[in-house]
């Protein structure tokens, strides 16, 4: 919808999302071109849209054997928030589909059931399938990251999903043994390369006078102007991004004339 809404040059608030999005689908309604929504409406369209796409991935997904995938997320408002993610062939569609089932807040008003620990987690995801009236035998796949609460051998989630559907196929996130891997053998390397990295980041991130100056550098050397990328340490790829290797002739040309008037302690 995002990307829809951009390429129409339309505004980004969710309640303007929605309405404009009404406009462009039903151009010729009246009701549609006169509707007007704010932040109370909005929140109550958007949760019933939410649990209408719900209602219908549910119908799905009692008469059609599925997968899950889950990981663990925390958004802003420091909620720490389970992510039910469902992949199951369609039959009428003919296609392997993938939908969200349920976004569950890990600490919200769920009695006993609190916490990221494996019996937890599994509890949480049996009582959703249980009500939506998914038959828990339909169940024939699991993926997540290693860590130990969800893939542990014993007293895991992955451990109960085993107990309670035994044919069931267990998948590790193969991007997180790769990081795991790649980890390691880093290690080999000194630190103060990646320090190196980060440090070049935090140098421009907040300063347009330092910004348009080593654009100045790339203008002269005739080097794409590349804005210097931020390695996130939770975005394992976003390192390769940020590696400064095809702007480290305009690097030397900006900091040039810092060598021997200023010291530059963090880079």
């Amino acid at each position: 919808m995002v990307c829809f809404l951009a390429e129409h040059n339309l505004p980004f608030t969710l309640a303007d999302h929605l309405i404009e999005l009404c406009k462009v689908i039903f151009p010729d309604s009246k009701i549609a071109q006169g509707l007007h929504m704010k932040k109370t409406k909005c929140s109550e369209v958007t949760k019933a849209l939410g649990n209408c796409i719900t209602r219908e991935l549910a119908l799905k997904l009692r008469s059609n054997k599925f997968s899950i995938t889950i990981d663990e997320s925390t958004d802003v408002s420091s909620t720490k928030c389970l992510t039910l993610i469902v992949k199951f062939y369609d039959a009428e569609a003919q296609q392997i589909k993938t939908g969200t089932l349920d976004l569950i807040d890990i600490y919200g008003p769920h009695n006993e059931m609190v916490g990221s620990t494996g019996i937890n987690l599994y509890n949480l995801i049996v009582a959703t399938l249980n009500a939506n009236e998914i038959p828990l035998e339909n169940l024939v796949g699991f993926a997540a990251d290693g860590a130990s609460n969800i893939m542990g051998e014993h007293n895991s989630l992955t451990s109960r999903l085993r107990n309670m559907a035994p044919g069931i196929t267990i998948f590790r996130c193969i991007c997180h043994s790769i990081q795991l891997c790649a980890s390691e053998a880093v290690k080999s390397l000194p630190r103060h390369c990646e320090d190196f990295i980060r440090n070049v980041y935090i140098h421009f991130s907040h300063s347009a006078k330092r910004q348009f100056n080593f654009k100045q550098a790339q203008i002269f050397l005739e080097i794409k102007p590349h804005k210097i990328l931020h390695a996130c340490q939770t975005r394992w790829l976003s390192l390769h991004q940020a590696v400064v290797l095809e702007q480290w002739e305009a690097l030397k040309e900006y900091f040039s004339p810092f060598v021997g008037t200023e010291k530059l302690r963090n880079i």
